[in-house]
C-alpha cells in the first residue's frame, strides 16, 4: 500500500514539474526584449542629421532619408549593448583585458555583441533582459561630430562607467566612430532603431 501511494506521490510531482517548467520558462523569455536597428552606407543614408522629432530627446540617431535607399555597408559595423546598471568595476584587470582585446565578454555581465548583416546592414539582439542599455555602434563610416547632445552626453556616461575607457577605445574603437544612445528594454517588446526615431 505505501509503496502504491509513493508511486502516486512521484507521479503527482512529475506532472506539477511538467506544467511549470513550461511556465517558468515562459515566464523568463517575457522577461526579455528585443532590439533592432540598421547602420546604412557612406553616401546615402550615412549623412546623419540632427533628430528633430521628440524622440530626439531620448538620443534617437537620425538618418538623411532624402538619400538614395537600400545601400549598405561594404564594411561591417561592431554594435553593443552594455548595461547601464552593472558594477563593471567590480570586474578584475584579467577579464576587462580579455574582454577588450579578445571580445570575451565577462561572465554574468550584461554586455552583447553582434554584427551588422553584410548584406542589408541590419542588427538583431534578442533574449535581452528588460533595463536600460547603453547601444553602441562602431562603424567606419560614421561621423561623431554629427551626435546631438543627448548622445554626447550618454557617450560620456559610458566613458565613466567603463573601466580604462582609454583601452576600449584602443583596442575596439579604433579609427571608427562611436555612437553612444541609451536604450530601454522592456519586456516582450522590440526596440526598433529607425531613422530619427526610436520606436
Amino acid at each position: 500500500m505505501k509503496k502504491i501511494k509513493r508511486s502516486y506521490l512521484a507521479l503527482a510531482i512529475g506532472f506539477a514539474l511538467a506544467f511549470t517548467a513550461p511556465q517558468a520558462a515562459s515566464a523568463a523569455g517575457a522577461a526579455c526584449g528585443t532590439v533592432t536597428g540598421a547602420v546604412y552606407t557612406h553616401g546615402s543614408e550615412r549623412g546623419m542629421k540632427i533628430a528633430s522629432s521628440p524622440d530626439a530627446s531620448a538620443g534617437g540617431i537620425s538618418w538623411d532619408l532624402a538619400a538614395p535607399k537600400n545601400k549598405f555597408h561594404d564594411k561591417q559595423a561592431d554594435i553593443w549593448l552594455i548595461g547601464k546598471d552593472f558594477n563593471y568595476d567590480a570586474l578584475s584587470s584579467q577579464e576587462i583585458d580579455d574582454w577588450y582585446r579578445f571580445g570575451k565578454i565577462p561572465k554574468d555581465a550584461p554586455v552583447y555583441h553582434t554584427e551588422t548583416n553584410k548584406n542589408t546592414g541590419k542588427y538583431e539582439f534578442g533574449g535581452i533582459p528588460e533595463g536600460q542599455y547603453f547601444l553602441v555602434i562602431l562603424d567606419s563610416y560614421g561621423r561623431d561630430a554629427a551626435q546631438n547632445l543627448t548622445e554626447l552626453d550618454d557617450k560620456q556616461q559610458l566613458q565613466k562607467k567603463l573601466p580604462n575607457w582609454d583601452a576600449f577605445e584602443l583596442f575596439n574603437v579604433g579609427p571608427r566612430s562611436c555612437l553612444v544612445q541609451m536604450v530601454t528594454v522592456k519586456r516582450g517588446e522590440t526596440v526598433n532603431i529607425k531613422p530619427g526615431t526610436i520606436g
